[in-house]
């Protein structure tokens, strides 16, 4: 066989294995010989190619596939579909499907990254300016987002005693309107 069809042959990838994850499995051909070793019968074994849902961290939801059994055991060694797809090479994935899904989760990753980093500069800016203000109190020695954080707490708590207070306050003018009406209610005696 001449050397470009038999690269030819490796490189063919089935027009079924390009709407699915096959890993590298492929439809084998080859003889099933009797228990004698006298007869030969020519057989294919296909790839065990099941259905499956699985869920894809970077678009928040799960995936239908048709994928191999191979694959299925790839993607757990992986750590799941996103880092499957993101590790493996275009070259290596020979699938429409899966290069597609890979363009998709590449740019959910992409977006996140951009929000993260967005957050982080407001966090920056925000703690910048309650450094700014709170003065020497400790925060101005923190910078970035742990500086934004423990700004974020030290709100947290003054608002909760500020709640705390507020309570407390309507609890003893309930008690005293009560005291009033209890008064009020108490005949006078006359001696």
């Amino acid at each position: 066989m001449p050397l470009g069809v038999a690269q030819w042959l490796r490189s063919h990838v089935p027009r079924k294995a390009r709407g699915a994850l096959y890993a590298g499995k492929r439809i084998v051909t080859g003889n099933k010989i009797s228990n004698d070793y006298e007869k030969k019968s020519r057989r294919i074994w296909k790839p065990n190619v099941v259905v499956k849902r699985l869920y894809s961290d970077a678009l928040g939801h799960e995936v239908r596939l048709k994928l191999t059994t191979h694959a299925l055991r790839q993607i757990d060694r992986s750590g799941g579909l996103d880092r499957y797809l993101l590790k493996t090479p275009d070259r290596l994935l020979h699938s429409d499907v899966g290069s597609d899904l890979k363009f998709k989760i590449g740019l959910a990753y992409k977006q996140r990254w951009a929000e993260d980093a967005a957050a982080r500069r407001a966090g920056q800016a925000a703690a910048a300016a309650s450094a700014a203000s709170i003065g020497a109190g400790g925060v101005g020695l923190l910078s970035g987002p742990t500086a934004a954080a423990v700004a974020a707490a030290q709100r947290q708590v003054a608002d909760q005693l500020l709640r705390q207070q507020q309570q407390q306050q309507q609890q003893q003018q309930q008690q005293q309107q009560q005291q009033q009406q209890q008064q009020q209610q108490q005949p006078v005696r006359q001696e």
